[in-house]
C-alpha cells in the first residue's frame, strides 16, 4: 500500500505544534510532513515488514549498547528536520551529546534534529526514490 499525500495550501498549513496535536489525537494513523508542509498518511506495516523492523532496531540496540553512541529511536519516533519536515524512519540513532542537548519539551514532542544515522526498510510497494527524500 502506497503512502497518500494530503496537499495543502500555504494558509491551511499546520505550524508544528499543530501537526503535534494533530498526530496525537489521530493516533490510530500514522502521519509525516513532507518539505511541502502537505501530510503523508504512511500505510502500517505488514507482519513480514514488522519483523524485519523489529531485528533491524534489535542490531542497531545491540550495536549501541556496546559502542555507547548514543540513543536508538524506533518508527513512532518524528524527527522535525531544518527543512521543516517531519518524518519517522524506521531505525534512527542520535549521538548522545546531541540528545542531551535538547529541552525536556524538545525531548517531549517532535525531536527537533536531524538523525546521525536513519535505516528505513522498503516494502515491495515503497519506491527508492521517496525512500530517499525520506532519508
Amino acid at each position: 500500500m502506497e503512502t497518500t499525500i494530503l496537499h495543502f495550501s500555504e494558509e491551511v498549513r499546520f505550524t508544528d505544534d499543530e501537526f503535534y496535536e494533530f498526530c496525537q489525537q489521530s493516533s490510530e494513523l500514522k502521519f509525516e510532513r513532507n518539505v511541502n508542509g502537505n501530510l503523508l498518511i504512511v500505510p502500517l506495516s505488514g507482519g513480514k515488514q514488522g519483523k524485519i523492523n523489529s531485528e533491524v532496531n534489535l542490531e542497531i540496540v545491540i550495536w549501541n549498547r556496546k559502542s555507547k553512541y548514543g540513543i536508538v529511536f524506533d518508527s513512532s519516533t518524528a524527527f522535525r528536520l531544518p527543512d521543516t519536515s517531519v518524518r519517522s524512519p524506521d531505525v534512527a540513532v542520535v549521538e548522545t551529546s546531541r540528545w542531551n542537548n535538547l529541552s525536556e519539551m524538545e525531548k517531549e514532542k517532535f525531536v527537533p534534529l536531524c538523525p546521525d544515522f536513519v535505516i528505513e526498510v522498503l516494502s515491495p510497494s515503497d519506491r527508492l526514490k521517496d525512500a530517499q527524500q525520506k532519508m
